[in-house]
Order: C-alpha cells, then sequence, then structure tokens
C-alpha cells in the first residue's frame, strides 16, 4: 500500500510539472509555426466530418471542404491524430486551446507510462529524474507547448514501450491487442514514428522472455497490427505522390548537405545540444560512460532509441528547422542517461546524494526556467477574421500571406455553416507544392494577370499581410495592384501582434474589390485546377 501511495505522488508531480511547462502553450495568444494550424483545422474537419457523415461521397466531401477552407493537408498528415483533436473540439469547443490541450494530454500519458517503464526496470526515483528532465529540457518545452505532432508522436512511442513489456511480460490475447492497438495508433500519429520498431524489436531480442515472440500465437496479433499500420503509411505515401516520399529524403533539398558527407552527421548533434542544455550533456555524457561499465540487457532499450532516432532523423531532417524539431525525437534517451548516475551509484550512499543532488537541482532550476519562459505567439488573425465576419458575404475572399491558416481556421471557427469560401494566394496566384524547395509554378508575370484571376475568381474581398512573408514575387504583384488601382479600396488595416521578429512591423490589410458584381441569381462558379473540379457556390 505504502508503494502505490508513493508512486500515486510521484505521479501527480510529474502531471503537475507537466501542466506548469506547458502552460504558457495553452494560453498562447495565437499559433506562432505554420502548420500548427493545419493540425488544428484537421481536427475541426473530423468534427464536420462526423456531424455530416457524407458517406455517400466522402471523397468530393473532402474536396470541396478544401476548396472551401483550404488549410487541411492530408496528402501530408495522416488522420488519425486530427481523430483525437475532435474529440476535444466536441467537448471543449472549437478552439486553439482545444487543440493545446489534445497534445498536451497525449504526450502527459507517454511520460506516464515512460515513468512507469522506468521504474519497473530501474527504480522510482531514477524515473522521475529522467521524465523531469525529459519535461523541461527546452526543444520538449517548445514543442509540447505547439499544436504539433512530435509531442503525441513521441508520447505514444513511450506508451509502445510501456505496452509491449506488459506482452513480454505476460503473453497474452489482452496484452497482444492492448499492445497491437497502441502501436497502431503510434504509427499512424506520424511516419516518423517508424523509428521505435527497431528499438522495439532490439529490446525483445535480449530480454529474458524473447522466445514469448517466436513461440506465442499471439505474437501474429501484434504482426498484423503492424502491419496494418506499415500498409496504411505506404497507402498514403504512393497516393498522395512522390513530394511526401522525396521530403524523407536528402535529395529533396539540395541545398543542405547529403547523407554521404560528415556535416550532415554533425548536424544532428548540434540540434540535440541547442534543444538540451549544457548542464544535461554533461549528465548525459557521464551517463553513458557510467553505463558502458556495466554488462546487464536492461539498457538496450535507452540505447537502440538513441541509436534509432538519431540515423532516423538524421535522415530525415535535412534542413535546419527541421533538426532543431527533431532533436525532440532523441530526448528521451538523452534525458535517461542524465538521470542514470542516480541509479548507479544506488549502493553507495555518499555518491548517491551526491548526484541527487546534482541532477535534482539542474532539474530544478530547469523546471523554473521553463514555467518562466514566454511562448512563441502569432495574433492579429483571428481579429481580421472578426471583422470580415461584419462584411456583406457576397463573393469569394482571397488570402495571400505567411499565416493563412491561422486567418482560415478563425474564420471557419465564426463561420460553423461553412457559408464562406475562401481562396488562397499560394494556389491561385502561384503553386507551392508544400515548400519552395520543391518548386513553384507562377500563373502570373504582371499585375494585369493578377486583376484577371481576381475578377474570375469572384474576390470580393482580399486579404492580405503588408510584408512579402511568403518571399515570392507574386505577393508583390498582388500588392501593387491593391496599391496603385483605384477599383481596389483599403477597409482595414489590423496589426499583426507577436514575439517573433519576422512579424515586427507586420499588418494584415483588408481590401474591397469595387469591381465585384455578384450575378442577379447569386450563383458563381470557381475553378480549381489543383484539384481538377469546378465548384458552385450560391450567395
Amino acid at each position: 500500500m505504502k508503494k502505490i501511495v508513493i508512486d500515486s505522488i510521484l505521479i501527480v508531480v510529474v502531471l503537475t510539472v507537466g501542466a506548469l511547462v506547458t502552460w504558457n502553450g495553452l494560453v498562447a495568444n495565437g499559433l506562432w509555426w505554420t502548420d500548427e494550424s493545419r493540425h488544428t483545422m484537421h481536427g475541426v474537419f473530423f468534427l464536420d466530418f462526423l456531424r455530416d457523415l457524407p458517406f455517400d461521397d466522402p471523397y468530393n466531401y473532402v474536396q470541396r471542404y478544401f476548396a472551401q477552407y483550404p488549410a487541411i493537408a492530408f496528402n501530408w498528415y495522416l488522420p488519425l491524430f486530427p481523430i483525437i483533436v475532435s474529440f476535444f473540439m466536441s467537448i471543449i469547443g472549437v478552439s486553439e486551446f482545444a487543440a493545446h490541450i489534445a497534445i498536451v494530454f497525449v504526450w502527459l500519458v507517454g511520460v506516464i507510462a515512460w515513468y512507469i517503464w522506468l521504474k519497473s526496470r530501474f527504480d522510482h526515483v531514477t524515473a522521475l529524474a529522467t521524465v523531469l528532465i525529459l519535461l523541461s529540457l527546452p526543444v520538449v518545452v517548445l514543442w509540447s507547448r505547439s499544436v504539433m505532432l512530435e509531442a503525441p508522436a513521441i508520447g505514444m512511442c513511450m506508451a509502445s514501450v510501456f505496452m509491449f513489456q506488459r506482452y513480454l511480460d505476460r503473453p497474452q490475447y489482452s496484452t497482444a491487442i492492448a499492445f497491437g492497438l497502441i502501436i497502431l495508433i503510434t504509427l499512424l500519429i506520424k511516419q516518423t514514428t517508424l523509428f521505435i520498431l527497431p528499438v522495439l524489436i532490439s529490446h525483445a531480442l535480449v530480454s529474458q522472455n524473447r522466445r514469448v515472440l517466436f513461440s506465442k500465437k499471439e505474437s501474429f496479433l501484434i504482426v498484423a497490427f503492424i502491419t496494418l499500420g506499415l500498409l496504411i503509411i505506404a497507402v498514403h505515401a504512393l497516393k498522395f505522390g512522390p513530394e511526401i516520399v522525396m521530403s524523407a529524403s536528402s535529395h529533396a533539398y539540395d541545398a543542405y548537405p547529403s547523407l554521404d558527407s560528415l556535416p550532415r552527421w554533425i548536424m544532428y548533434s548540434t540540434s540535440i545540444y541547442k534543444g538540451s542544455s549544457i548542464a544535461i550533456v554533461i549528465l548525459g555524457i557521464m551517463g553513458v560512460f557510467l553505463l558502458l561499465r556495466q554488462q546487464t540487457r536492461e539498457f538496450t532499450l535507452p540505447i537502440a532509441w538513441l541509436i534509432a532516432s538519431y540515423l532516423w532523423c538524421t535522415y530525415l531532417a535535412s534542413i535546419p528547422d527541421d533538426n532543431e524539431r527533431y532533436a525532440f525525437y532523441v530526448m528521451p534517451a538523452v534525458a535517461f542517461f542524465a538521470a542514470y548516475g542516480i541509479h548507479y551509484f544506488r549502493h553507495s550512499m555518499v555518491y548517491r546524494r551526491i548526484m541527487l543532488t546534482v541532477t535534482f537541482a539542474v532539474i530544478g532550476w530547469q523546471v523554473f526556467a521553463a514555467i518562466n519562459l514566454p511562448h512563441w505567439y502569432v495574433a492579429g488573425y483571428e481579429a481580421a477574421a472578426q471583422f470580415i465576419r461584419t462584411l456583406p458575404n457576397t463573393g469569394s475572399i482571397l488570402f495571400f500571406g505567411k499565416n493563412d491558416g491561422n486567418f482560415i481556421f478563425h474564420l471557419h471557427r465564426l463561420d460553423r455553416d461553412k457559408q464562406y469560401v475562401i481562396l488562397r494566394g499560394d494556389k491561385l496566384l502561384v503553386e507551392i507544392s508544400i515548400t519552395k524547395d520543391f518548386g513553384i509554378k507562377s500563373h502570373v508575370s504582371n499585375t494585369s494577370q493578377v486583376e484577371t484571376l481576381l475578377n474570375e475568381n469572384w474576390i470580393h474581398w482580399i486579404v492580405v499581410e503588408s510584408k512579402n512573408l511568403v518571399k515570392v514575387q507574386e505577393v508583390d504583384l498582388l500588392n501593387e495592384v491593391l496599391r496603385n488601382q483605384k477599383s481596389y479600396r483599403l477597409v482595414k488595416t489590423v496589426p499583426v501582434e507577436s514575439n517573433l521578429k519576422v512579424f515586427k512591423n507586420v499588418d494584415i490589410l483588408i481590401y474591397e474589390n469595387l469591381n465585384f458584381h455578384l450575378p442577379e441569381d447569386g450563383r458563381i462558379n470557381i475553378k480549381y485546377p489543383y484539384l481538377g473540379k469546378t465548384y458552385q457556390f450560391v450567395f
């Protein structure tokens, strides 16, 4: 009973610290990373889908939805986590806060699972130190506060370790099914979780219960779940084109170090250092040194995690921004190595006290720093959407800017009847295939062509950022038309508020197209070349 009470108290401590270090993200004044709005809109989409139940023609439903609210990217992301987000939105309401809660919930479930697994293999103090270090690492704090898939992906990887151990210890149909479901969910959160498979296999092969994998028929259930996950990932990649596959290859970014170069293999280690702290790096190196002096199978999984995540993320992250984000993937192993000294000196009272003092002093400082660390935010797009709601909805709306998803999400949040039609400038005036690294196809080369497209697509309101943050010439052409032609009137200027330098002195400008005239029957037809369809809308 005493052990249960202690474990319960420590779990409450972990959850409390987890809530404290992520709080500034939960209450942030706007999504900052462009992909955050995509994940948030994915949750909104599934909430709408489950309400509308368009099973007669689901594919057309998705396409028309994208035609009206082009901030979903199912060609890029797997659809499982958005269902989780939609569940929280159905309870809390459609909001950025609900999306944040979904991220933090799955993340903390994984952290608790990681704590329980570590406690069972080592001791509860080492386990506690490991997860507190993990929660307070700078890169973990940043991305667990953001509506991005890194935190839930790694959270589910840690949960899969826990459930896999349960199966090895108790090989039954119930544990096989439970682990099978967990690993399936893990793989379908994000494709980057594939690295956990060799980690689990390595752990099983050196486990005392490794015969379970080959002698128990329940193992075939696990193989079936994993195969299903791999098939879904493969079909998704093949369905939505070569860009998805190329994005996981160094060949996609010729400007960055290739896989056969030393800088590429050093680049990720630099990101790991930046994503942690000098104190954790020192403790981690010491932990690895102490671990190498041990001869036990217990360390196979953390070592395999370190190696597999390093190799996988070095392969995936060929650009600096991704490197810094993907440093998250190796951090569960880094945190364990940093805390391992506590376990190593468990039989030496003096050295153990020293390690406890040093380690928890570092943890205390990191947690304090994390709690007081402001989170990035970009605000102003909600205000722009609210202003649009006050204007007549008599035609389509063009948005051209960096944070188009923020605007689209907030306008749709205010438009639960799905009456608005929003066009994206990076689809209409120029086609950018995921990122500029994959190529750009321009549809305009002068201001007259811009005006033609605006009128052909029945655009009544144009929303643009005052600075060319997208860094394509089509933004400049559009701004030239809006500022110099008498047929466009500036009706509102909304300042962007942000603690990111790139958004300094940026405004959201809302223009009216004075040449716009809605047909008498209120029906307009808009062509979507990138969808291969024309949709009719009634105003």
